[in-house]
């Protein structure tokens, strides 16, 4: 059946092929015997146990608890899990957590997250990003930080968490929606581990991909020193074909990346741990697909585009941390140091858009090409005592203190014969600034009885930013494009965040809970537009938000059935969107909006070796109040939000022979409408995922199929409009994948 915006792609077979080693041939025979597993499974002897499902201990908090005893709506993906599910990229990774979804701008590491309705509604980030103890990416709008979102590769995580909701209290600045935490495995004091995988897919329409991943962890000094090194290389094909000049499989990509971590226990009461995360990435071009709005069809066929000049999307990252914990008594004291490096270059042809508002200069023979760096760094000290539980009470104080230097350039560049032409200056524009952030956080629990505590939080946030700005050009400056028009500010902000929750044990295994979290994101400067009224200011405020929650944790039957529910109510105050004012876009703050919703997942194990899960969300995300300057309406949508998502899952294993046990798996993943940030509908879609292998102790060989059903769903807008054909992210087509991983 065909949607508004085009049909699925055909179901025709790839012309690649996976050849299989035939030294690893031999581990792939138990998997002829799955086809007569019987219906349940009594045996025992499995490599795994898979008879209750695993306690996942998360650091939400900032202390390490069981993810069924957190008092709010927390969820949680292991490593293991991501790698059997041939996961890449956080667009993987948030299918399987209710009420949080990704807009992909068309590249991974590109696009804008939405936590339980809160998503950015212009360029400032409102999800935060941590990497175990420290934070990753500007709190700063001025680079843009909305749409870069560090996108891990999932080579040596023990797990990521998605706390929703406002986490102001403990992080700060820009997680009023909520927060993404990366935990990466530490190295291993006493064992010597080795991992190896490989990783060979093939896309339908596309060309093959290829990673190359390993992990070594050894103790230097058996209890006291030891060293983790890990590191992958990618190679994914592409599936987008260029009919201008990217040609087949434009979207190709490869990245690589490094993880070090060395962990020094003198004594048992003190332990220093070190990091280095290198990920470099870089893009051919972009995964979009060129629509008609009028026909809703592709412009070209599907999987297609047209660009008169290329598109590469390159990010380097770079994070340096050390994590100290010194154990005084009754107290820990941590210490959490980093920096950090966000390097971006877009680059968008915009031939087609420029043309169509008119400009003479935008020709197919003489195109036009928008190229954008982001570079950012970012250093941040954090120090908090954490106590233990002391009578009836347990608390944790800190401070908090983060510098970042920031800095974009963008460049309008005509091409005439394939090189710039350097005797006509359309626009070049930079940006640059800091943001200085001093905060203190406390909070506290209160144990008023053997089954129900209250917990209080606070933190005041103190921040100062500088931001210089200057143009020119014939798009900026057209009386005099040689003139440089510049305008400087300097401002600051204060802000509190609140905290205050409950709980309530009504029995060791049922955990009911109430939360109500406040959180902001800091406001910035922004130039006035030439014909703007003479009272415009050259800033915007921060935005604000309170969240208020009730839910149910639930882990019965001996821990194999598990229930997490939760409802919310949002109201979100001087959101922070885009304006526009005479012909230019600002940023600006406009009005108010609820988000509110329910959330569930449920997982069981129905017998031995037999587990299913669902989870969903229903979220209903819109401005109630009008405001003709930015264009916006009293019930209109939030952007980026779907109103329903749903996940279904389910895994098989059992022994076969030898040590050996096979599994078989599969997930369904549902999103209704959502619309894009010009307002346009982005259509449901719906994908099938399956995966099948064995497994031993020391091997495990997977194959696995991705969108099953070859569904091509719009994720995100990528360019054009104004007339010109728009771009749209598409997801993947179909991909036949099989891992070979080896654990020694």
């Amino acid at each position: 059946m065909q949607s508004k915006y085009g049909s699925d792609v055909d179901s025709r077979l790839g012309t690649h092929r996976l050849r299989l080693p035939a030294a690893l041939a031999s581990a792939l025979l138990p998997l002829t015997q799955l086809a007569a597993l019987p219906a349940l499974a009594e045996e025992t002897g499995t490599t795994q146990s898979n008879d209750v499902l695993e306690e996942i201990i998360v650091t939400a908090s900032k202390r390490s608890e069981a993810l069924s005893q957190v008092g709010g709506a927390v969820s949680a993906v292991s490593g293991e899990q991501l790698e059997e599910r041939g996961a890449n990229s956080l667009q993987d990774y948030l299918g399987f957590i209710p009420g949080v979804t990704l807009q992909s701008n068309g590249t991974p590491g590109f696009g804008v997250v939405s936590i339980r309705g809160i998503a950015a509604q212009s360029v400032g980030a409102a999800t935060a990003t941590y990497v175990d103890e420290v934070p990753f990416g500007p709190s700063s709008a001025l680079t843009e930080s909305a749409l870069f979102t560090l996108d891990m590769n999932p080579v040596d995580l023990d797990r990521v968490e998605v706390l929703k909701g406002p986490q102001g209290t403990l992080y700060g600045a820009s997680s009023m929606g909520g927060l993404i935490k990366y935990v990466t495995r530490a190295p291993d004091l006493e064992h010597t581990e080795i991992r190896l995988q490989e990783d060979f897919t093939d896309t339908q329409d596309g060309a093959p991909g290829t990673k190359l991943s390993g992990a070594i962890s050894a103790p230097l000094i058996e209890g006291q020193l030891g060293v983790r090194l890990s590191g992958y290389y990618q190679h994914e094909g592409g599936f987008i074909d260029d009919l201008g000049v990217g040609g087949e499989n434009t979207n190709r990509s490869n990245s690589r990346g490094f993880h070090a971590s060395v962990l020094y226990k003198p004594l048992d009461d003190l332990s220093v741990r070190l990091n280095a995360i290198t990920q470099d990435s870089s893009a051919h071009g972009q995964t979009a697909v060129d629509y008609n709005l009028a026909t809703g069809q592709p412009v070209n066929g599907n999987l297609t585009q047209y660009r008169y000049l290329p598109e590469p999307f390159t990010v380097q990252i770079r994070l340096y941390s050390a994590d100290i914990h010194y154990n005084l008594g009754k107290l820990d004291l941590v210490s959490a140091t980093s920096y950090s490096s966000l390097h971006p270059t877009t680059s968008s042809d915009g031939t087609a858009v420029y043309g169509a508002l008119g400009l003479p200069f935008a020709t197919p023979q003489t195109p036009l090409g928008i190229t954008t760096i982001f570079p950012t760094s970012q250093w941040t000290q954090e120090l908090r005592l954490v106590s233990e539980r002391m009578g009836i009470v347990e608390w944790m104080l800190g401070g908090f203190y983060q510098h970042e230097s920031l800095y974009d350039q963008q460049n309008v560049t005509q091409y005439v014969n394939g090189a710039p032409n350097t005797n006509l200056n359309l626009g070049e524009a930079f940006r640059s600034g800091t943001l200085n952030e001093y905060a203190g956080f406390a909070n506290a629990t209160a144990y008023l009885g053997s089954r129900f505590d209250v917990t209080l939080g606070f933190r005041s946030s103190h921040i100062d930013q500088t931001r210089l700005r200057a143009v020119d050009g014939l798009l900026y400056n057209p009386a005099d494009p040689s003139e440089f028009a510049s305008s400087s500010q300097s401002f600051a902000e204060k802000s509190n965040t609140y905290l205050a929750a409950a709980r309530y044990h009504i029995s060791d295994d049922v955990l009911l809970y109430a939360r109500a979290a406040s959180g902001y994101r800091p406001g910035g400067g922004r130039s006035v537009p030439p014909g703007a009224p003479a009272n415009f200011p050259d800033f915007y405020t921060s935005d604000s938000l309170w969240n208020y929650e009730t839910g149910l944790k639930l882990r019965e039957l001996q821990g194999r059935l598990t229930v997490d529910a939760d409802a919310f109510w949002i109201n979100w105050s001087n959101i922070q969107t885009l304006q526009p004012v005479a012909g230019k876009t600002v940023d600006g703050n406009a009005g108010t909006a609820i988000s509110r919703g329910v959330e569930t997942q449920i997982d069981y194990v129905v017998f031995k070796g037999f587990s299913v899960g669902a989870n969903s969300a229903f979220t209903d995300a819109h401005f109630t109040q009008s405001v003709p300057g930015i264009g916006v309406t009293n019930g209109e949508r939030l952007y980026y939000v779907p109103k329903w998502t749903a996940t279904a899952y389910s895994e098989y294993s059992r022994p076969i022979a030898n040590g050996w046990s096979g599994f078989v798996g599969g997930d369904y993943q549902y999103q209704s409408l959502r619309f894009d940030q010009l307002r346009t509908p982005l259509p449901a879609y719906a994908t099938w995922d399956l995966h099948l292998g064995t497994r031993n102790d020391q091997y495990r060989v997977n194959f696995y199929i991705n969108n099953l059903t070859n569904k091509i769903g719009l994720t995100g807008y990528s360019n054009g409009g104004y007339g010109a054909p728009y771009g749209f992210a598409v997801n993947t087509p179909r991909t036949f994948g099989i891992t070979f991983a080896e654990k020694f």
